[in-house]
């Protein structure tokens, strides 16, 4: 059984924060959604290259802006900000504070599906977000909490639209 980093606290002064690879001589794989969630001076993570596996709905604190991840890394890369595995799916995004209230924000073309809260409140103050022809499916609450977005393009490729995706949008 590899270890799975379920919850992380004592972070009151650590800005960056790099998830390690191993705890007690054994390979971390996975990261629980909630894992972060107590973190709130965490700015940055950096994802090593044995992280694998990513629990959906990834939490994570409100003044966090960077993603990187290992370049061995074979499951994870990073995209304007966005986390995406190899297969295509957004799973989690940092605040892209490149964004103003007048910018418009358009998804890596890469994308073929939008994970459970991959955005979840992460972009107030966006005035529209474009998502790139090719997704088919934006999953639950990929979009909730994202208050601030006055419009959503949606692409013509488009299935599926999981419950509450758009919550609480303008």
């Amino acid at each position: 059984v590899f270890p799975v980093i379920c919850c992380y606290s004592g972070l009151a002064e650590v800005r960056p924060f790099v998830l390690p690879s191993s705890l007690e001589g054994k390979t971390v794989t996975g990261l629980k959604g909630s894992a972060l969630r107590d973190c709130a001076s965490i700015t940055s993570i950096h994802i090593p290259a044995s992280i694998t596996n990513i629990e959906s709905g990834l939490s994570l604190p409100c003044r966090f802006t960077s993603l990187t991840v290992a370049s061995d890394n074979k499951v994870f890369h990073v995209t304007s900000n966005i986390l995406i595995d190899y297969q295509g799916t957004a799973v989690v995004a940092a605040y892209p504070n490149f964004l103003t209230a007048a910018s418009q924000w358009t998804l890596p073309s890469e994308l073929k599906q939008i994970g459970p809260a991959a955005f979840y409140s992460r972009v107030p103050t966006c005035k529209s977000i474009v998502i790139p022809e090719g997704v088919s499916n934006i999953c639950e609450s990929a979009f909730a909490g994202c208050w601030g977005v006055g419009s959503i393009k949606l692409p013509s490729t488009l299935v599926h639209i999981g419950s509450d995706a758009f919550y609480a949008v303008d």
